[in-house]
């Protein structure tokens, strides 16, 4: 069983790392209060997948999951703290297979309180900005790319492109980003 293993929520580096047909992006990055969705691709998408999250070598959630590609942290899970980092994985949990498969684990860390306070008011600052809305869009997608949330950064994109006519510029800025999700 070979699975492609990537956190959705955040992400800053584009370095993987392989091990045996798996991979996992390096250093992908959150906020402090996200509720990250975790992603997955290849094998089998029936069988039943434990989804596995630690902070500092302990469990701090577990879910189980059948029948999809990924698993969003749930509202009732508990929150991350800013500045440090986690770690994620996944196995399959058929209790009919000779020995579970498991991916290799997944690293990501969530920006500091001060970190994402900055990045809010910049955000905010672009948001009042005199700018067209596409222009807008780009800049406040760089300013989180820059900070490693590529994924809300695409969602920033996707906002812009839904009736613009510079939808056609957009989708490739929005392209670009998601080529940062692989090697």
């Amino acid at each position: 069983l070979s699975y492609f293993f990537f956190f959705s929520s955040r992400r800053r580096h584009t370095s993987y790392i392989s091990v045996t047909g798996v991979q996992t992006c390096a250093l992908p990055i959150s906020r402090i209060r996200a509720r990250p969705v975790f992603r997955w691709s290849g094998g089998e998408e029936s069988g039943e997948l434990q989804v596995t999250v630690e902070h500092a070598g302990e469990v701090l959630w577990q879910g189980s999951i059948t029948g999809a590609a990924s698993l969003a942290y749930p509202d009732d899970a508990p929150d991350f703290v800013g500045g440090e980092s986690y770690a994620w994985r996944v196995k399959t949990i058929d209790p009919l297979a000779p020995s579970p498969a498991e991916s290799q684990t997944a690293f990501f860390e969530t920006l500091t309180e001060e970190r994402e306070a900055e990045l809010d008011a910049t955000l905010a600052g672009l948001s009042q900005a005199d700018f067209g809305p596409s222009t807008r869009a780009v800049m406040m997608a760089g300013v989180l790319f820059d900070h490693g949330l590529v994924e809300e950064a695409i969602e920033v994109i996707d906002s812009a492109i839904e009736g613009s006519p510079d939808a056609a510029g957009l989708a490739s800025v929005r392209e670009n980003l998601r080529g940062a999700y692989w090697p």
